[in-house]
Order: C-alpha cells, then sequence, then structure tokens
C-alpha cells in the first residue's frame, strides 16, 4: 500500500541572483526549510501584507519580508561571508530580506516557494 506522509515543513533548493562587479549577476545556490503553509492561508497572508500602490521601496521590502517570516523555517547551509555559518534566526531573514541585496534575495526565496506550491521546478 502507497502511504502518504506529509510534513508541513520541506527542504528546497533556492537560487538567488546577486549582482557583481561588472554588471553580471551570480546565481547562489542553497537549501532552505519552508513552512508548507495551505493555499487560502498563503493567499490570505499576502493580501495582508500588500504594500499600498506607489508604496516606497523599502515598504515592498518590508512586505516581502513580512510573508517570507511566515514561510522560511531555516537554511541549514547559509555562510556570512566569511565562510562561517549563520544560524537561522528571525532578526537575521529580516536583516538579509532588507538589506541591500534584500529584493535579490526575496525574488529567489518566493520563487523557490512558488516551485512547492505548484509542484514544479523550472529548469535552467
Amino acid at each position: 500500500m502507497f502511504k502518504i506522509v506529509r510534513s508541513n515543513v520541506i527542504l528546497w533548493p533556492v537560487s538567488i541572483e546577486l549582482p557583481v562587479d561588472g554588471g553580471e549577476m551570480q546565481a547562489v545556490e542553497s537549501q532552505v526549510k519552508f513552512k508548507r503553509l495551505p493555499e487560502a492561508e498563503y493567499l490570505a497572508l499576502i493580501e495582508q501584507h500588500k504594500p499600498e500602490d506607489n508604496a516606497p521601496y523599502s515598504a515592498v521590502l518590508q512586505s516581502d519580508a513580512a510573508v517570507l517570516r511566515e514561510v522560511v523555517v531555516d537554511w541549514p547551509d547559509l555562510a556570512d561571508e566569511d565562510g562561517n555559518p549563520l544560524a537561522f534566526s528571525q532578526a537575521h531573514l529580516a536583516q538579509m530580506l532588507t538589506g541591500p541585496d534584500g529584493r535579490c534575495i526575496s525574488m529567489g526565496l518566493f520563487k523557490a516557494y512558488n516551485e512547492i506550491r505548484f509542484g514544479a521546478r523550472q529548469k535552467n
């Protein structure tokens, strides 16, 4: 008999495109643990934190951070710029999502979460 046992937390590959010198983008690969929410709950979360039309960029970053704080639960292989392991915390996550690369990081995390939601990974 085939049994489906579903956890509400899933480890998923994430690719984040970060700008580097010379006008290039560099893909950074990592693994992130996401909390899988029921679709209606996730959509309500998006609606709850939706920035106003013509909101400043900082409000968009804060909105993304608010949603991602609810679904990102760990990053087992993330390191700082010196190669030291960076323990997961809500403070570290917020700092990353609202910092200079915040939008790039948010886009990578949302892309990965949408792959989980829709059951498909995009091929490179």
